[in-house]
Parts: structure tokens; C-alpha cells; sequence
């Protein structure tokens, strides 16, 4: 059988190559340059979903550009660890929540020694299977936020008081010293619904077993 040669042939190989340069093209663009202008403008272009607007918009811009509050040393690792997170899931929904909880450890004042931590627990999560690397994200992005330990459409939980990670075995989060505060529109439609708990370190880890509050993702 005689190959196809001549214009034919090579208009088909010339639109390969083009629809290749766009593919890469397109993933060259997930990647979040180490300054903090293109940052900024970058991922106006990358986080597009209605619900990331504030932050995109409002929060990143006012507080990225601000080197007082956020050294170069930690945005430099906020960008490595944002670009690692897509490589590892090829999820922009992840890569956000990474910004996301950088972002907000640092301008919520987390403990260092909590987010240093926590900065190596994401780290083993990027090996494991992706709905529980996402659903740990998306679980950092609620905490870091809003101190959070449930957050969904029906319902927040936050925890006010001394939190720390505890890594033995199975992953646990262990609260003391502070105040449980649940709220809930589904109860009684729009009026909000609050359960207060005064905590003790005795009874404090919320874990999936424990008063059913936390749906921090299994470790295992």
C-alpha cells in the first residue's frame, strides 16, 4: 500500500501540530508565576468559578501585594506548593483551596507551629487517591478560613479555642480549651440555629467518631 505524501499529508500533520502547541499551551497556563503581579493577574484567568470570586478578586489582591504582611519567602512557597497540588491532581478546584489556605493561615495569624504541620500532612496527601487529597483541601480551605471543622450549605461548625494536630495513627485534630459553635438554616428554614459546647481537652477530639462534627478526611 503506497503512503499519502505530498499537500494533503502535510496540511493534516501541519493542524496536528498546531492542536498540540494548543494543548500544551493551555497546560502551560495552570502554572502560577513567582510574582506577585502576574500572580495576581494569572489567576483571574484561572480561577473563573462564581463561588472563588471573592477571593480572587478582593482578598488575594489586597493581601498578596502586601509583602509586610506576606513575606517573599512565603509566597514563594505558597506558589511551589499551588503548582505541586495541580501536578499532583490536575484539579484547579485543589489549586485553589492550596492558594486558598496559604493565604489565610497567613492572614488569620494561624499558629506557626500548627501550619508547619500542616504543611506536611498536604504533603502526604498528594500520594493518596484524589477525592480524599481534594476533600482534605477542601476541608484546609474551611478550617483556615473560618476555623471551620464542618462547613456546608445546612450547616457551619466552628471551633473557637486551641486546636493541634495530632499524627499518631489515624489523623486527628484535637480541640481544647474553647467553644463549639454549630449553626443550622435547615432547622427552623431562615432563622439560624446555634449549639454551643464548652469544651475541656478530655473530651475534645472530633474525630468521625466523636459527636459526629468533623468530616476531616481518614488518614488511612
Amino acid at each position: 500500500m503506497k503512503k499519502r505524501i505530498g499537500p494533503q499529508f502535510g496540511l493534516k500533520r501541519t493542524r496536528f501540530l498546531i492542536l498540540f502547541l494548543l494543548l500544551c499551551g493551555y497546560g502551560y497556563t495552570q502554572e502560577l508565576p513567582k510574582n506577585r503581579d502576574k500572580f495576581i493577574k494569572e489567576s483571574e484567568k484561572i480561577f473563573i468559578e462564581e463561588t472563588m470570586g471573592y477571593n480572587v478578586r478582593e482578598v488575594f489582591p489586597s493581601f498578596i501585594s502586601n509583602s509586610a504582611s506576606f513575606s517573599d519567602a512565603n509566597f514563594n512557597k505558597m506558589v511551589d506548593a499551588a503548582n505541586a497540588s495541580y501536578k499532583a491532581s490536575e484539579d484547579i478546584q485543589v489549586m485553589y483551596y492550596m492558594v486558598c489556605s496559604y493565604v489565610y493561615g497567613y492572614k488569620n495569624k494561624w499558629a506557626s507551629d500548627f501550619f508547619s504541620t500542616w504543611i506536611g500532612i498536604e504533603k502526604d496527601y498528594r500520594a493518596k487517591e484524589a477525592e480524599d487529597y481534594a476533600e482534605f483541601m477542601k476541608f484546609s480551605y474551611d478550617l483556615f478560613r473560618y476555623k471551620a471543622l464542618i462547613n456546608q450549605e445546612s450547616a457551619r461548625w466552628i471551633f473557637k479555642g486551641t486546636l493541634e494536630w495530632n499524627t499518631e495513627k489515624k489523623l486527628k485534630l484535637i480541640c481544647s480549651e474553647g467553644q463549639l459553635i454549630g449553626g443550622s438554616a435547615s432547622l427552623t428554614g431562615e432563622d439560624l440555629v446555634y449549639r454551643d459546647w464548652e469544651t475541656d481537652r478530655k473530651s475534645t477530639r472530633l474525630n468521625s467518631s466523636h459527636l459526629k462534627l468533623s468530616r476531616m478526611p481518614s488518614s488511612a
